[in-house]
C-alpha cells in the first residue's frame, strides 16, 4: 500500500486503506480476548477500589466511600460511574471491567490510524501507527486491570484528534471530509472533559493545547480556519463538562476541588523525607520496598492523629498532606531536584515494574525491547520535516503537559500510558525519517 493508492479521487481513504484498519482492530480485539481468557483472575482485582465505587454507587444511589453512604471525591468519578452503568444491566462487575477496555482499546486504534493521517503519514504508516498502539505492553497489562489507563488512553487521543483537525487549513487536506468547525471544537472539549474526569491530568494537556490554539489564532489571523472562537472552545466545553464535579464537590465538602482529594497525597508520597533518604539519595535509586512504606504511612497516620487533623475529612487530609509536601520539598531543595529528575526518569522507564507480578522475566526484557525501539522513533521524530510542523509541536505539547505534571507528583511509567496514541505517532514519524536517511546514506554511497 503506496502512499499513491492510500487516497480514492475523492480524497478518501481508499477500500484497501480501510481493510487494513479493520484488520489491526480486528487483531487487537481478538488479542485482548485472549489476554482476558487467559488473566481472568486480574479483572476481579480492585487495586484502585474503582469496582468497589461502582457498587457503592448502586447500592446507595451516590458517589460515596465503599461500603458507606458518605461522599468521597479520592478517585475521579468517570471509570467507576461508567462501571456501575454497565453493571446496572445485570452484567458482572469482571466482565464489566474487560467489556469497557476491549471497547476503549478498539477506539484507541482506530483513532491513532487517524492522527497519523491527519499529521500527513500516508501509506503504510497510519497502520504502523495503529498496530503500535494496540501492541503497547502497558496498556495490554492494563486492558485486563480494572483502571482507568485504556480508557484515558482512549478519550484523551480522541480530544487530540479534533484539535488536530482543527489546526488544519482548507487546503492542507482533503482527507478530512469535514472542515474544522464549532462541532470539532465542541467534540475536542467534550472529550478533554470526559478525559479529565477520568484522569485528572486532562484538564492540564486541554489547558495546554488551548493557549496554543489561541496563541495560534492570534498569530496567524489569515488561517480562518482556527477563529479565537473556535480556539477557546474546547477549553469551554470542557469546563462545562468539569461543572458539575466542581459543584458537587463544593456542596458536599465545602471546599474548591476541581480534581481529586488524593493530589496531596501522590505529591507527598514522591516528596517525603524517607522517599528522599531510601531512594533518591540511595546509590541505584531502587524501588522503595514495600515494609518501609508501609511504616511510613503508619507514621503519617500518627502524626495526622498529633497534628488533629480530622481524619474523617477528605479535604482536610488533601490539604495537610500538600503543606507536609511542601514543607519537605522547601527542606529539601537539593534532594527535591533530584528527585525530579528520578520522576522524569521513571516516566521514561523502559522496563515498567508496577503490578508486574506473575508475569514472566521474559516478558519484561521483551517490554524493555519494544520501549527502547520507540524511544529511538521519538528521538528521529524531533529531526523529522516532512510531517506538519504545527500538529507535531502540538503532540510534543500533549506529552510536556504530561512532564509538567509528573515532574512533582509521584510518578512511573504507567502515568504516560493516556499518552500512547501520541507517542505511537511521534514514533513512527521517527522510524521513517531514519529510514530516509539510511535511503539517503545508501544512494550516496552508490552514487560516489
Amino acid at each position: 500500500m503506496t502512499a499513491q493508492n492510500d487516497v480514492s479521487p475523492a480524497g478518501k481513504p481508499t477500500q484497501r486503506a480501510s481493510r487494513w484498519l479493520i484488520g489491526i482492530v480486528f487483531c487487537s480485539v481478538a488479542f485482548r480476548v485472549i489476554l482476558l481468557m487467559f488473566r481472568a483472575d486480574d479483572l476481579r482485582t480492585d487495586p484502585d477500589a474503582y469496582v468497589a465505587l461502582a457498587k457503592t454507587v448502586l447500592e446507595t444511589g451516590g458517589f460515596c466511600k465503599p461500603g458507606s453512604v458518605e461522599p468521597t471525591a479520592f478517585r475521579p468519578p468517570l471509570y467507576p460511574m461508567l462501571l456501575a452503568v454497565v453493571m446496572w444491566t445485570g452484567i458482572k462487575a469482571s466482565t464489566a471491567v474487560g467489556l469497557i477496555n476491549l471497547i476503549a482499546s478498539a477506539v484507541l486504534t482506530i483513532v491513532t490510524w487517524w492522527i497519523a493521517r491527519v499529521l500527513g503519514l500516508r501509506g503504510i504508516w497510519p497502520g504502523v501507527a495503529a498496530a503500535v498502539s494496540c501492541c503497547d505492553p502497558l496498556l495490554l497489562r492494563y486492558s485486563v486491570l480494572p483502571m482507568t489507563e485504556v480508557l484515558s488512553a482512549a478519550l484523551l487521543s480522541m480530544a487530540l484528534l479534533n484539535v488536530l483537525k482543527l489546526c488544519l487549513s482548507k487546503t492542507e487536506d482533503s482527507d478530512i471530509e469535514k472542515p474544522a468547525n464549532a462541532t470539532t471544537a465542541i467534540v475536542a472539549g467534550l472529550c478533554f472533559g470526559l478525559a479529565g474526569l477520568c484522569r485528572p491530568i486532562a484538564f492540564v494537556t486541554c489547558a495546554v493545547v488551548s493557549g496554543y490554539l489561541v496563541a495560534r489564532s492570534l498569530l496567524f489571523r489569515r488561517d480562518h480556519c482556527l477563529s479565537l472562537k473556535l480556539a477557546v472552545t474546547p477549553a469551554l466545553m470542557a469546563a462545562v463538562i468539569l461543572a458539575p464535579w466542581v459543584i458537587r464537590n463544593y456542596y458536599q465538602f465545602e471546599r474548591f476541588i476541581p480534581a481529586t482529594t488524593h493530589g496531596g497525597y501522590t505529591l507527598l508520597l514522591g516528596n517525603n523525607e524517607t522517599f528522599y533518604d531510601e531512594v533518591v539519595l540511595a546509590p541505584k535509586n531502587t524501588a522503595w520496598e514495600g515494609a518501609s512504606l508501609e511504616k511510613w504511612q503508619r507514621q503519617l497516620a500518627e502524626r495526622m492523629a498529633a497534628d488533629n487533623v480530622d481524619t474523617a475529612s477528605e479535604a482536610e487530609i488533601d490539604q495537610w498532606m500538600y503543606a507536609q509536601a511542601k514543607g519537605t520539598i522547601l527542606a529539601n531543595r537539593g534532594t527535591f531536584a533530584k528527585a525530579c529528575w528520578l520522576r522524569w526518569k521513571r516516566f521514561w522507564a523502559l522496563r515498567p515494574t508496577v503490578n508486574s507480578r506473575g508475569i514472566p522475566r521474559w516478558l519484561g526484557r521483551g517490554a524493555a525491547a519494544w520501549f527502547a525501539v520507540l524511544w529511538l522513533g521519538l528521538v528521529g521524530s524531533l529531526f523529522s520535516c516532512s510531517e506538519r510542523r504545527a500538529h507535531k509541536q502540538l503532540l510534543w505539547l500533549a506529552v510536556a503537559s504530561f512532564l509538567l505534571i509528573h515532574t512533582f507528583y509521584w510518578t512511573n511509567a504507567r502515568m504516560r500510558t493516556p499518552l500512547t496514541a501520541v507517542l505511537s505517532v511521534l514514533a513512527v514519524c521517527g522510524w521513517r525519517s531514519w529510514i530516509d536517511l539510511l535511503k539517503w546514506r545508501s544512494k550516496s554511497r552508490t552514487s560516489i
